[in-house]
């Protein structure tokens, strides 16, 4: 993201997207190439899909540009916000589990009450069946 933000969409020459709509662009945040993601250009009005799409491509066709440096510390900000949004959506996984754990036993509680039911009811059924038969046998 370092990276991206070097970009300014200021100077950016995409066709359809003059100093107006960079002042609205800018207006909600949308200053540089890492600004330029599809949640961000959903906010801002105006950016239908079509302006969406260009800014978009005018962003990955910087992103190949960029060149990883090994001897070049990463930036403590950026690892904690991924730990940030690993540790989110772990809690958000961890709770769908839960939900969907939570949602098979009532399930199975569900099923083993209709089981239990249609044994009974056959067993009944059986007897029944059981006692014509020795009825019709006996006349």
């Amino acid at each position: 993201m370092q990276f991206l933000d070097n970009f300014n969409l200021s100077d950016a020459k995409i066709i359809g997207i003059g100093i107006g709509r960079k002042q609205m662009l800018a207006s909600y945040g949308v200053d540089t190439a890492a600004d330029v993601t599809e949640l961000n250009l959903s906010q801002v009005p105006g950016i239908g899909p079509k302006f969406a799409e260009r800014l978009m491509s005018w962003r990955r066709s910087i992103e190949p540009r960029f060149q990883f440096d090994p001897h070049k510390a990463v930036d403590r900000l950026e690892i904690d916000k991924i730990d940030r949004d690993i540790k989110a959506r772990r809690v958000e996984l961890e709770s769908q589990i839960g939900k969907r754990v939570h949602d098979a036993i009532a399930t199975h509680g569900v099923i083993a009450a209709r089981r239990k039911a249609y044994v009974e009811q056959a067993l009944i059924t059986l007897k029944d069946l059981i006692q014509a038969e020795a009825n019709y046998r006996a006349s």
